[in-house]
């Protein structure tokens, strides 16, 4: 049990001392990305963090703003120019997100590189984490293609080389604090699962969808839950325990607790910033890698409908296979997590589709080697349809020309979303109960 424990941790340092010294050569080898507009905006939000201005509030500290608007730092014209421009963009973050940045800008002090290479340490932490549960909760086999699939689920992910790496983003801390919940949670871990569920929601917000699941594994009396299957009368029995009122209780106020440590302070510009997200999110033309952007010029007087009927579609599918076709738990959460992320909101980048896509994908692999496998190689292969062009348009090789790599990125978010619901059904279809083998049997 030692020498397999120690085999687990040495694997993951490997994997994680590749990922980032590899990532820390193309932030080395890309110092024109220092001011590209999202890096920008995150390096002048963590600045007014640690100068002690509020970023909501764009009269709070105007000279100072001005200052850290126009001096050379992270300096992007689109953004920098304009004074509107730098002050929505630059704070329209979540308070822990602003926060945090603020925290590394104690340390980088305006340097971007401080903020990326902090960005490659939490990208290349995800991988540490899914090698713990791949190798060392389901002690997974230790053959190539396990290992290859691993490396790249995790912090190794094409996505977040070009879309965290490549092009400055700071995503990927989203995924490590949901992963962590989730890791957290399931060792029963109350203190620190608290800590990073409050962070997940708190950076993100997306990361409310897997409060569920993070409670469920916290309650959950299995000692490897992981390896079950979870129907939604195992998750009702577990979660309306009276047994575990208390345990339950416990877990949801401390968390919630943590949240408010960083939500009361910008409260009320809290709630303004949501609903206007919301409602550009919501309300807009497909922009960026959204999946919609095909239905939008293929057929631009109907795609609403089908945008509707859709996600109505997705959302019926998804309940009838979790109630009566046993899909299990934790794909039901990354289920309803992709269809909000992916589905619903119509503006997403591919940075912020692949904190669905890539938690799915993570944890679709760890309840099914069969068909995980198979989206987990959609995920790492299928990113060459916008690989290719980002590499092109940023090594100039078109001499310049624009190349529309968001509208690849979309065809990539279509393609998975595609796939992913297909499986689902897979392992519905694949599964087979307790009662229903012991039927089979006689």
């Amino acid at each position: 049990m030692k020498n397999n424990r120690n085999k687990v941790w040495r694997t993951a340092l490997i994997f994680f001392s590749i990922t980032f010294l590899f990532k820390s050569f193309l932030i080395y080898i890309s110092p024109e990305a220092n001011t590209f507009t999202d890096i920008s905006c995150l390096v002048n939000g963590g600045q007014m963090l640690s100068h002690g201005i509020n970023p909501y509030d764009f009269n709070d500290n105007v000279e100072l703003r001005t200052q850290l608007r126009l001096d050379s730092t992270a300096y992007n014209e689109w953004l920098c120019s304009d004074p509107a421009e730098w002050n929505y963009h630059s704070g329209n973050n979540l308070p822990f997100n602003l926060l945090l940045n603020g925290f590394i800008d104690l340390f980088a002090d305006g340097n971007v590189y401080g903020y990326r290479m902090a960005y490659n340490f939490a990208d290349s932490l995800i991988g540490v984490f899914v090698v713990l549960f791949t190798f060392g909760v389901l002690n997974v086999p230790y053959t190539i293609l396990n290992l290859l699939l691993v490396f790249f689920l995790g912090g190794a992910s094409p996505q977040l080389i070009v879309n965290g790496t490549m092009i400055p983003e700071d995503k990927g801390i989203q995924i490590l604090f949901m992963v962590m919940a989730v890791w957290f949670s399931y060792r029963k871990q109350l203190f620190p699962a608290a800590l990073f569920l409050s962070f997940s929601v708190g950076f993100k917000a997306i990361g409310i969808f897997i409060a569920p699941l993070c409670l469920y594994y916290y309650l959950t009396s299995h000692a490897n839950s992981l390896s079950r299957h979870h129907s939604w009368k195992d998750v009702a029995n577990e979660l309306f325990a009276r047994k575990h009122f208390r345990k339950s209780l416990i877990l949801a106020l401390l968390s919630i607790a943590l949240f408010l440590v960083f939500y009361l302070p910008y409260a009320s510009d809290f709630y303004k910033l949501m609903l206007n997200r919301l409602d550009f999110d919501l309300d807009n033309t497909p922009l960026h890698a959204s999946l919609w952007r095909l239905f939008h010029t293929s057929f631009p007087d109907h795609w609403l409908l089908i945008r509707q009927y859709t996600i109505i579609t997705l959302i019926i599918y998804t309940l009838w296979l979790f109630v009566f076709k046993n899909l299990t738990f934790e794909l039901f959460i990354t289920s309803v997590l992709l269809i909000f992320t992916c589905v619903i909101l119509i503006t997403g980048s591919l940075d912020r589709c692949n904190m669905a896509i890539q938690f799915s994908t993570i944890l679709f692999f760890l309840k099914s080697r069969k068909i995980g496998s198979m989206l987990a190689i959609y995920y790492i292969f299928g990113s060459l349809i916008y690989i290719i062009p980002v590499i092109f348009r940023y090594f100039h090789f078109h001499d310049n020309e624009w190349v529309d790599f968001p509208l690849y990125s979309s065809y990539y978010v279509l393609g998975y979303c595609i796939l992913y619901f297909i499986s689902i059904f897979l392992y519905c279809r694949d599964y087979t109960s307790p009662i229903q083998k012991t039927q089979s049997i006689q």
